[in-house]
């Protein structure tokens, strides 16, 4: 694995600290970020940064419980405008390792959009 892209490094920092402003200022205002996951975080509301901010203490106590011990990046692929990271994480949400592939949209360097799939 070649080193990983300073705006993935960011990425992977942001996600282990678990730091509510520092994960939001990560991304766009309109930011959209689907995933299994985010029901669940968010209550089921829309998969939207903007309600993710409409709700903040509410996900930000959400947050706490969800402590990322360490991301693992196995592959990357990158464009100017795009990411596709696989990777493993290891959280108190995973019983075992979760193996994931994100897809990432970025406007500058923030997150725009972005995909997670889990095997």
């Amino acid at each position: 694995m070649n080193r990983v892209s300073e705006r993935i490094e960011r990425w992977q920092t942001v996600w282990k600290a678990v730091t509510f402003e520092r994960i939001v200022a990560l991304y766009c205002a309109d930011a959209e970020h689907t995933s299994r996951l985010v029901p669940q975080l968010t209550r089921n509301r829309p998969d939207t940064l903007a309600a993710v901010r409409r709700s903040a203490s509410t996900c930000r106590a959400d947050l706490l419980w969800f402590v990322t011990v360490r991301i693992e990046v196995i592959s990357l692929i990158e464009s100017a405008e795009r990411s596709a990271v696989e990777y493993r994480r290891r959280s108190n949400l995973d019983p075992t390792p979760a193996h994931l592939v994100e897809l990432i949209d970025w406007r500058g360097s923030q997150i725009c959009a972005s995909i997670v799939f889990q095997f």
